[in-house]
């Protein structure tokens, strides 16, 4: 899900577009990594930059940016976000899938970058056969 932080970094909403819109062409990772490996060039200019570098259609993408057509759904995710307790980036939930196959109910939040073992410790006490199921 997009989480921009936008309260500290003015750029980022439009940053995540960008990687939407990237990923309409498949390369929504490398955009990503892109955006990450130099913070400072978030503006339009190097948004169009950073999609050339990739061999982007780059028409295509900037009437993607410049649309604003992945906003709402970026707003969406941090409605979501916000509502199961994320306030900040990497944020990840850990739960159960719903017995109608649709929604995953979060029963641990894991924030900051962690190691492996921490994600395997939690996934494993939900798989545990002694756990129950709230």
């Amino acid at each position: 899900m997009d989480f921009p932080l936008e309260s500290i970094h003015k750029k980022a909403l439009k940053a995540h577009e960008a990687a939407n819109c990237a990923g309409e062409q498949g390369k929504y990772w490398e955009m990503h990594d892109l955006l990450f490996a130099d913070q400072k060039k978030l503006d339009p200019p190097d948004l169009s930059q950073h999609a050339t570098t990739l061999g982007l259609d780059l028409p295509t993408f900037e009437e993607c940016l410049n649309s604003g057509k992945y906003e709402a759904e970026i707003r969406a995710d941090m409605a979501e976000g916000r509502k199961a307790g994320t306030r900040g980036t990497p944020t990840s939930l850990v739960g159960y899938i719903e017995a109608d196959g649709k929604k995953v109910r979060a029963v641990k939040r894991i924030r900051g970058a962690r190691p492996y073992e921490d994600f395997k410790e939690e996934i494993d006490s939900l798989l545990a056969p002694s756990k129950k199921r709230e």
